[in-house]
């Protein structure tokens, strides 16, 4: 690893896209920052919680300066409990490749610069966990001309609280010197309690707290918290003057509103604001939602005309059939396909009441038979012909196969089949009394007899 490293810096704030310092950290300007001075923590801390930056803030410090504002651009540090291998290993290293003078905490304190912050993770430390006493806080003043911010103890406080140029975050403070921590990063990203900080966010200290602003974001919080003040200080001026009530201030303003806003503007703006302009609809009036029951973000449609339909009612998607004409069906109440014949004209009966199937005839056709009460399964003729005898009392089946045809026995649950005589013709005899079939083979046809029930058998003929 490396200590202060510029590449890493670089790929930890992709977003960033103005001027870096040489070591690769986020340079917000100095306009920036001046500005952010007069500004209030909620002011800042809503445009971040709506962004989606949740941990940015830290509350519940001791200051050595009282109510002075601390702003400035993060340098961070992260120390831990010193491991003694870890330990020695890295102030070696420090020491001896990056040629580094002093303690670790020293390291942290050569980097600064104008207006950089020292922001310390010294996991919340305070005995033998003083980062900085009387000298090494004095330097920290005469860099940057800013401050700290220290997760852990100090010492010498009163040599400190007599810096006028400085403010001191901290947690607590001791007499004890630093002992038995490590750094194990320099311009990392740094946890301060609940918050994180990065190096180059935007530090704001106030009686509220600290705030770590990413860079890409100071600016539109600069500019929400100004605007914001601009509206307070009409809201307030008309709420004295018994204009507007509190309740008509404090929530969406009307037309109205907006309009007497937007005329007292003209005489009323006072020179820290006359920079701000409000030509947007958007910008007349900012409306802050900061509850948790927000859940939804309405997208707005492209200028390609994406529509995008979000109901708990539509659970259809009605799908437009294509130039080809795909017509498509897909209702509950649809059991049925009804599928289209061929040149062959295939027929199919489906019908529960139908207890007698009109085979139709045709040089190539055959028929299907799928009712409920047919449990028989007719086999088609070829052109040569073939019969079949399945019944239950038969226990022996002669197949009689001949070159033009053969006859076939059915079951007794068939009463009637009425059989299709092929090209060459032949009859099917099939009663349960008949013990024995006389089949009778001609090379012009076959004759069949059927069931007990049917007392006529007709003799069916073939062509030849």
């Amino acid at each position: 690893m490396k200590f202060d490293n510029n590449s890493d810096i670089i790929q930890l704030t992709p977003k960033w896209e103005g001027d870096r310092f040489d070591n690769g950290r986020p340079k917000v300007s100095d306009e920036i920052l001046n500005r952010m001075e007069n500004v209030t923590t909620e002011e800042v801390w809503s445009i971040l919680w709506e962004k989606g930056y949740k941990f940015q803030f830290q509350g519940d410090w001791l200051r050595t300066h009282g109510n002075k504002v601390l702003v400035g651009r993060a340098v961070t540090a992260t120390m831990v409990p010193s491991r003694p291998d870890l330990h020695d290993s890295l102030l070696e290293y420090g020491q001896n490749e990056e040629n580094r003078i002093g303690f670790f905490n020293s390291w942290v304190i050569e980097t600064l610069q104008t207006d950089d912050v020292m922001v310390v993770d010294m996991f919340g430390k305070i005995f033998e966990g003083t980062f900085c006493g009387g000298n090494l806080s004095s330097t920290v003043a005469n860099r940057t001309k800013r401050g700290q911010v220290i997760y852990g103890g100090i010492r010498d406080l009163q040599q400190i609280m007599k810096m006028d140029n400085m403010q001191t975050f901290y947690k607590g403070c001791d007499p004890t010197p630093i002992r038995d921590v490590t750094l194990v990063g320099l311009n990392t990203p740094c946890r301060i309690g609940q918050a994180i900080c990065m190096p180059g966010d935007i530090v704001l200290g106030t009686a509220s707290g600290v705030l770590f602003i990413p860079p890409h974001l100071a600016e539109d919080c600069v500019l929400h918290a100004e605007k914001t003040q601009l509206r307070e200080i009409f809201g307030f001026q008309r709420i004295r003057e018994g204009i507007y009530t509190s309740a008509e201030m404090d929530t969406k303003w009307t037309d109205r509103i907006e309009t007497d806003f937007s005329d007292w503007r003209v005489d009323n703006t006072p020179v820290d604001f006359q920079h701000l302009t409000f030509d947007q609809p958007s910008e007349l009036g900012f409306v802050e939602t900061t509850t948790d029951e927000s859940e939804e973000v309405d997208n707005q449609p492209s200028e390609l005309g994406f529509v995008e339909t979000t109901t708990d009612e539509s659970e259809e998607i009605d799908n437009q059939p294509s130039e080809l004409g795909f017509a498509e069906t897909t209702t509950d109440e649809s059991e049925e396909v009804d599928n289209q014949l061929f040149e062959l004209d295939f027929a199919e009966t489906t019908t529960d009441e139908s207890e007698e199937i009109d085979n139709q005839l045709s040089e190539l056709g055959f028929a299907e038979t799928t009712t409920d009460e047919s449990e028989e399964i007719d086999n088609q003729p070829s052109e040569l012909g073939s019969a079949e005898t399945t019944t239950d009392e038969s226990e022996e089946v002669d197949n009689q196969l001949s070159e033009l045809g053969s006859a076939e026995t059915t079951t007794d649950e068939s009463e009637e089949v009425d059989n299709q005589p092929s090209e060459l013709g032949f009859s099917e005899t099939t009663t349960d009394e008949l013990e024995e079939i006389d089949n009778q083979l001609s090379e012009l046809g076959s004759a069949e007899t059927t069931t007990d029930e049917s007392e006529d058998t007709s003799d069916q003929l073939s062509m030849l």
